[in-house]
């Protein structure tokens, strides 16, 4: 899938109002390949494990 092609999908998935779990943001994120994608797959997946940690 193409850069351009990637996000024009989430952008109509954003305009349909449609949410993504951590999990799938970080998978959407991979996907693209992009370096700066991998940056913010880094920091999804901490913010991932915060999350599983018990309060």
């Amino acid at each position: 899938m193409t850069d351009t092609r990637f996000h024009d999908i989430l952008s109509l998935l954003k305009a349909a109002d449609v949410e993504f779990t951590l999990e799938k943001r970080i998978h959407l994120k991979r996907a693209a390949g992009r370096p700066e994608d991998f940056e913010s797959v880094a920091e999804l997946e901490i913010l991932l494990e915060e999350r599983a940690r018990p309060s």
